[in-house]
């Protein structure tokens, strides 16, 4: 693996977003940091880590005000490439 190495608390949060990111509810940073137990940092990292490094098409709604991918993707397979 190159760059960041994962943890296990940064993989359960990975797939976390992705299935909600994958079930179209347009989560944003807050809900999704209460929901983890984690803070808006954190997300918004994972976030950004998920875009850059895994390149997932999350876009932001400013009208729904959460994020969504905006084309099929596929976490499981960028893991394996990573």
């Amino acid at each position: 693996m190159r760059g960041k190495k994962f943890t296990h608390g940064m993989i359960e949060r990975l797939i976390f977003i992705n299935k909600t990111l994958n079930a179209e509810v347009y989560p944003n940073t807050p809900r999704l940091a209460k929901q983890l137990e984690v803070s808006i940092a954190t997300i918004s990292r994972d976030i950004e880590f998920l875009r850059d490094r895994l390149n997932a098409p999350i876009e932001y709604n400013h009208e729904r005000k959460g994020y969504y991918y905006s084309e099929k993707y596929h976490l499981y397979e960028q893991l394996e490439n990573y």
